[in-house]
């Protein structure tokens, strides 16, 4: 089989533990580009975050960003962008707002937050983690409700932290029942998160797939968060990291180093090195017909 894509978890397969891109990484994704192989960097992550990476590493690699809302071909070329509406974003969150949550208005751009305080561990929470948006604007405001009638925003998604775990059943049941075009899930470090219907990683990658012209079954996914799940199961070489969910690990063809431990140089090595380049391989194909 002749493998025209690499799809690459960012966060927790490419990068470090501590979020840093390996000289060694870069070198081998250079590798594969060179040989006109597609890489295509996937995060559940906004597209300012993944971008900031991205340019990293050589070559024009695409980003898949946003839990596949929002892709871009070759790092800066939006084709597929998938938001939530203005009107459902103000409703939404004037109902959040009538509770105790922080709430991140998430675009391409920027993040729109409100200011609430948060006993310690909950702030902590909130700054600190993995899921954290450091790498672009944000701006915090007193009020999302009154910023969001005077500038109003179509974002990609929408990020809650409660203090409260009831409060944060209540308000899904609350959008549930009020709101419809719109998903609900909330990560394993609660945050909850509302998307655009139908907004899925696995949706973004067969989308980007189809304007490459490249199935699955030429496609090698390095996966490591349960929401990677379906795509690493349905490729033509599912990969986990050492560092993945079980989930991930039970449905992977195979499993590879940890992203601490450069899985993915390794992937390449055992995938790629023997690969010859996509251009010699279709003048050959060519050639016999």
């Amino acid at each position: 089989m002749i493998y025209r894509m690499l799809a690459i978890n960012l966060d927790g397969a490419l990068l470090s533990s501590k979020g840093k891109a390996h000289k060694l990484s870069k070198r081998s994704l250079s590798e594969v580009v060179n040989k006109g192989i597609e890489v295509a960097l996937f995060s559940t992550l906004s597209y300012g975050h993944a971008y900031k990476i991205a340019k990293q590493f050589p070559g024009n690699v695409h980003i898949i960003s946003n839990q596949g809302g929002f892709i871009a071909e070759n790092q800066t070329q939006p084709i597929y962008v998938k938001r939530i509406s203005e009107s459902n974003t103000l409703d939404m969150v004037r109902l959040l707002e009538s509770m105790d949550c922080h709430i991140r208005v998430i675009h391409e751009e920027a993040t729109f937050a409100n200011t609430i305080h948060f006993p310690t561990q909950v702030s902590s929470k909130i700054r600190w983690t993995s899921n954290d948006y450091t790498f672009y604007t944000q701006q915090y405001v007193e009020s999302l409700t009154e910023y969001l009638i005077v500038e109003p925003i179509s974002p990609l998604q929408i990020d809650v932290y409660f203090e409260n775990d009831d409060d944060q059943i209540d308000a899904i049941t609350a959008l549930r029942t009020l709101f419809d075009n719109i998903t609900i899930s909330v990560d394993p470090e609660g945050r909850m998160v509302i998307l655009p219907e139908l907004v899925s990683l696995s949706n973004g990658l067969h989308y980007l797939l189809d304007r490459l012209q490249i199935s699955m079954a030429e496609t090698v996914v390095v996966g490591c968060h349960d929401k990677d799940v379906d795509i690493v199961e349905n490729a033509g070489i599912g990969i986990a990291t050492a560092n993945a969910t079980l989930a991930v690990k039970n449905v992977a063809d195979w499993i590879t180093r940890s992203n601490d431990e450069l899985g993915v140089s390794y992937v390449v090595r055992e995938v790629f090195r023997k690969q010859q380049p996509i251009e010699f391989l279709n003048k050959m194909k060519t050639k016999r017909t």
